[in-house]
């Protein structure tokens, strides 16, 4: 109700005081393009993590014309549950701060004002095409309606509407001091005030301009400490050269390169993407693989499965770097980084770019690839990557219309136990990965049968944002420990099995770890046996007769809108034998590594994440 009073106010021709900007400059910002505007979106976080503070700016050159600027926190891609925040500027008047929530239907619903002492609440007018708002608040929200910020993916719709208060306005000047007899109408006010605003007791959100963007925002306490240590170090460029991407939905194209001549052994201490404006949208995710042996690679670009490839390049599988659609790149800690150089080492490298025609678009032009940092003050460890999670195999496959199917992708103890050293490892980043249909990916941790903390997870993941992260505490792995990466997917507008590969169209189940000190073991994943899918597959035909085919075809040839089919399928992949691969950087299973495993247990957790945030809701310091 304080807003509405404010509002009142400023009507009857009083002013509110105006709200002092904050001095402190933003650790983060987002720039994003909306239908005639620009927005962008500052933010710092409190040491503790507990406090956020915002700063959302619309620069246009309607400014005279805007009436609402806000911006929604979501879990995922539907504008339906969003927690709002505001400002709605009236005719001539100061603006109010107004939060508010959209509905299971999408429906905007506002609610009273935060008082501005506990919100931080403030504008400014930076120049005459730009308008900013500023507010503060809690990272745990407590409020029925509220999103909680963690340092999972949260969905940003930053919005605005141009000249929406046309009837207010109309109101307002031809008879404003009525307006104030309406305070005794009570909870009335509300109804009447938000069918000026909205035109509409029910306006949905997609009716009103917004641009989505995705953001993790509460971030590794260090990443900015790093990347600001290291953005003036000596650094070198690998890119693709003019690769005009060929028309087919899904291409990998592969370059082969030279590093800098070193003379003596360097340190990767950050990389970067570099992405070409005219290609954006069309490079879903690219790696750097440092080739080993002694013999030098042949030159090649092209595509990475053309018959013209030379031979050699299978000795290239040394991940230096990695990155997918939404990364920002990647600083190492202060103890490591990635070796390069050296009369030892290597210089030839390939850089793999994975394309996604999806329309199938003629005469784009790509240059993109990474810019590489490196120092001579060696840190003290060498950096590893990891790749945990599923074979790409159509065994791991998933059913149509299904909300919430898994898949997991084990490291069982026994790979651990053989290829960790015995003081363990240190995992400090990681990179969840699926394909269009994956919502929800965690990395579990156990040992002894005991489910430690997560090593990763993003209950709120999205294809379209899979940057590399600095862990919020780098976890040890130690040998014998398990790591199961779980992957959730929903098909529910699909009509035919996903099958797993590397096709935009297929799915994968992934987590790039980044760890150190680096050991020979580069992939650990598994797949689930052929003969026992066969066989499960062969019970699900209605017919009796042996059924022919790929896996493929085995899959197809089932009906999976049968009730329980689906059911039987995940029922089958957490118990089937597993085939494990623990292999090493040359591709190859590491000597004496078990084949045949059985899947690892992992315990539920006993209180659930959203019921520990009802219950901090319930003590006095949240």
């Amino acid at each position: 109700m304080s807003w509405i009073i404010s509002l009142v106010l400023q009507l009857a021709g009083l002013s509110l005081i105006r709200c002092t900007a904050q001095n402190t400059p933003f650790q983060y910002h987002l720039d994003v393009r909306g239908s005639e505007v620009l927005y962008r979106f500052e933010w710092n976080v409190s040491q503790d993590q507990k406090r956020l503070t915002f700063r959302t700016c619309l620069k246009s050159d309607r400014l005279r014309e805007l009436s609402v600027l806000g911006v929604g926190f979501g879990p995922n891609d539907e504008p339906s549950n969003l927690d709002l925040v505001m400002t709605m500027i009236a005719h001539e008047s100061t603006p109010v701060f107004v939060k508010g929530f959209t509905d299971d239907e999408r429906v905007i619903q506002l609610e009273s004002a935060v008082k501005h002492d506990n919100s931080g609440f403030y504008w400014e007018t930076p120049n005459q095409h730009q308008f900013c708002f500023g507010f503060e608040r809690q990272a745990l929200s407590c409020s029925r309606h509220g999103y909680s910020i963690d340092d999972q993916t949260t969905r940003l719709f930053m919005f605005h509407q141009f000249d929406t208060l046309r009837k207010l306005r109309a109101f307002y000047s031809s008879g404003g001091p009525r307006f104030i007899a309406w305070l005794h109408r009570g909870s009335e006010l509300q109804n009447e005030f938000e069918s000026f605003w909205l035109d509409d007791k029910k306006v949905h959100f997609s009716s009103i301009a917004h641009s989505l963007t995705r953001v993790q925002l509460i971030k590794s306490p260090v990443e900015q400490e790093l990347r600001e240590k290291y953005k003036g170090s000596e650094n070198f460029e690998l890119t693709v050269n003019e690769v005009e991407i060929p028309k087919g939905e899904t291409t990998y194209w592969c370059k082969t390169d030279q590093l800098p001549r070193f003379p003596t052994k360097q340190h990767i201490i950050r990389f970067e993407p570099i992405l070409s404006e005219s290609s954006k949208g069309f490079v879903h995710h690219m790696e750097v693989f440092l080739c080993t042996g002694l013999k030098r690679v042949a030159e090649y670009n092209g595509p990475c499965n053309s018959e013209a490839k030379p031979m050699g390049l299978r000795q290239c599988r040394q991940v230096i770097a990695a990155w997918a659609v939404g990364a920002a790149g990647l600083s190492m800690p202060k103890e490591a980084g990635i070796a390069i150089g050296g009369t030892d080492g290597t210089q030839d490298v390939v850089l793999e770019i994975h394309y996604a025609n999806m329309h199938q678009a003629q005469g784009i032009v790509d240059n993109s690839g990474f810019r590489f940092f490196l120092t001579s003050q060696l840190h003290k460890f060498d950096v590893g990557v990891i790749e945990l999670g599923l074979v790409y195999s159509p065994r791991n496959s998933i059913p149509p219309g299904q909300k919430k199917f898994s898949l997991s992708g084990y490291c069982d103890n026994r790979c651990t136990d053989l290829a960790l050293p015995a003081q363990g490892i240190t995992v400090f980043a990681s990179q969840l990965h699926t394909h269009g249909t994956g919502w929800k990916v965690a990395t579990y941790h156990l040992r002894n049968g005991r489910r430690l903390a997560d090593l990763n997870r993003d209950d709120h993941y999205s294809p379209h944002y899979q940057e590399i992260r600095l862990l919020q505490k780098p976890v040890r792995v130690y040998q014998g420990d398990s790591l199961v990466t779980k992957c959730t997917y929903d098909t529910t507008r699909l009509s035919a099995v996903t099958f797993g590969g590397i096709s935009h169209e297929d799915e994968m189940c992934l987590n790039y770890i980044f760890y150190y000190p680096k050991t020979d073991l580069e992939l650990c994943k598994s797949e689930v046996s052929q003969p026992e899918l066969d066989e499960f597959l062969q019970q699900m035909l209605t017919d009796s007769v042996k059924y022919p085919g790929s896996v493929e075809d085995k899959f197809n040839a089932v009906d999976w809108m049968q009730t329980d089919h689906a059911e039987k399928l995940a029922h089958f992949y957490s118990n089937a034998i597993l085939e494990m691969h623990c292999n090493n950087s040359a591709g190859t299973r590491i000597p004496g590594s078990t084949i045949h495993v059985m899947p690892v247990h992992v315990p539920q957790h006993p209180i659930p994440v959203t019921t520990l945030n009802k219950l901090k809701c319930l003590l006095p310091d949240k």
